[in-house]
């Protein structure tokens, strides 16, 4: 027989076992568990390093961009050539209006006589409506005394889509009318409207290399301008790099007395900043 005081002392140890087998157990489980506590830590971190990481990124979006490429080609011997080619690229992108500026300059000779002279200036002003649709206006000149053509200017407006945009590619396409004024060699003027087309795309590869290529065609009732440009750049070290270029310039009505086509190449340094 147990004495019945002693049965609410069995019971209470009874129940002092039971708690500390529950504590056990329970002390046991966390130490199973090492990540229990962590999770917000580990959650919180996971997603601060990818936006610290696209940060730089971002701020890269808007601002002034722009490079600067200076070639020369000299040779002396049977064939006496100097050939001088310049480019300067500048855009400023801000949220919803886009300045794009570009000036080019060739001067070339062969046995000290003028072969080739031709400068180029184009603006443009786009706004974006949406992601990929922007309004754009536009003014360009160019004067090439070598293609027939004195001066050529053109003022036109219209609309550019951008039909690609990947991480490290981009494909757009435009369409406009505007106004043109002609010069020729022979003092003529021709004054027409003009139709837009052009077509832009952009390739970069790893370390900064990059495959660039547009066309642009201006039509009018007296004469259709093309130009076209291919472009790749190898970057050297830092922003300095080197490019290869190839440029086709064709007018469909030059003078009776000059072909329709130029081509061009040039080679030279570029710096991007």
């Amino acid at each position: 027989m147990t004495p019945m005081g002693a049965i609410p002392a069995i019971a209470r140890g009874q129940e002092l076992s039971t708690g500390v087998r529950s504590r056990n157990s329970i002390n046991k489980g966390m130490k199973r568990n090492p990540m229990r506590g962590k999770l917000p830590g580990v959650a919180v971190a996971l997603f601060i390093l990818p936006v610290m990481s696209s940060a730089p990124a971002l701020a890269k979006d808007y601002g002034w961009f722009g490079s600067a490429k200076l070639g020369a080609v000299i040779t002396s011997g049977n064939t006496d050539t100097q050939n001088l080619n310049a480019e300067i690229r500048e855009r400023y992108q801000g949220k919803q209006w886009r300045h794009e500026f570009l000036t080019t300059a060739l001067r070339s000779f062969n046995e000290s006589a003028l072969n080739a002279e031709r400068y180029l200036a184009d603006y443009k002003l786009l706004y974006r409506l949406l992601p990929q649709s922007s309004f754009y206006w536009s003014a360009r000149g160019v004067r090439d005394r070598f293609s027939g053509f004195e001066s050529q200017y053109f003022l036109t407006s219209g609309y550019q889509h951008l039909l690609i945009e990947e991480y490290n590619s981009s494909l757009t396409v435009e369409i406009g009318v505007g106004y043109t004024r002609q010069q020729l060699s022979d003092d003529r003027e021709q004054n027409n409207l003009v139709l837009r087309n052009g077509v832009a795309y952009s390739h970069d590869f790893v370390n900064n290399n990059q495959f660039r290529f547009d066309l642009l065609v201006l039509s009018n009732s007296k004469n259709t301008s093309a130009t076209g440009n291919i472009a790749l750049k190898a970057r050297l070290f830092g922003n300095l790099g080197a490019e290869m270029a190839l440029a086709l310039s064709h007018n469909t009505a030059p003078p009776a007395d000059k072909k329709q086509t130029d081509v061009t190449t040039t080679l030279g340094f570029v710096y991007d900043f």
